[in-house]
């Protein structure tokens, strides 16, 4: 994921936009693992709070040497806002493809795995998917899935329902963050 610090403010306010409209789960693929202004951190933990148990997952591409995410300054606020970590560091073949994931990376689950277990409320296991990677389904090209300007997010400017009881992944979408890949 990438890493956005002293924007806490910013990533609040969508936080509290994209939750308003009731979605399964709101995947950060934005690393907060740094303090920043204690007014714009305070917001955005608060709205992350705010969104409820079991909403948010944010990225972590450093858990420590225990497998434990250092989001927010580590897993007991993570726990006590109800929010989870998960490892965005999932790799990619030899030839730079994803085709797989893994189920944890460093001992923290990988970001998409926790997103799909909030999303759906269930736990997965490394059973679930048949062992320690599964394949990645995909559903097919760049806009299979409809996207929206972060600003947007921010500003309020979209439909009604947009984000209801969807899993909304908001980040970058740049090839140098290897946000895009083949």
């Amino acid at each position: 994921g990438a890493t956005l610090g002293g924007a806490g403010s910013i990533n609040a306010d969508v936080i509290n936009n994209v939750n308003a409209e009731g979605p399964k789960a709101i995947a950060y693929d934005v690393e907060f693992l740094q303090r920043t202004k204690p007014q714009e951190d305070t917001a955005l933990i608060n709205a992350v709070a705010k969104a409820g148990p079991n909403k948010v997952v944010l990225a972590d591409s450093q858990p420590n040497e225990r497998g434990e995410s250092g989001v927010f300054g580590g897993e007991d606020l993570l726990d006590q806002i109800g929010a989870r970590g998960g490892n965005s560091q999932i790799g990619e073949d030899a030839d730079g493809v994803r085709r797989r994931v893994p189920y944890e990376v460093g001992g923290l689950e990988t970001f998409p795995i926790v997103a799909a277990e909030v999303a759906s409320g269930e736990e997965i296991t490394t059973e679930d998917m048949g062992g320690p990677t599964a394949w990645i389904d995909y559903a097919g090209g760049p806009g299979t899935y409809p996207s929206l300007p972060f600003s947007r997010a921010l500003n309020g400017s979209f439909e009604p329902g947009t984000f209801k009881d969807k899993i909304v992944v908001i980040g970058a979408s740049l090839p140098s963050l290897k946000d895009i890949a083949p």
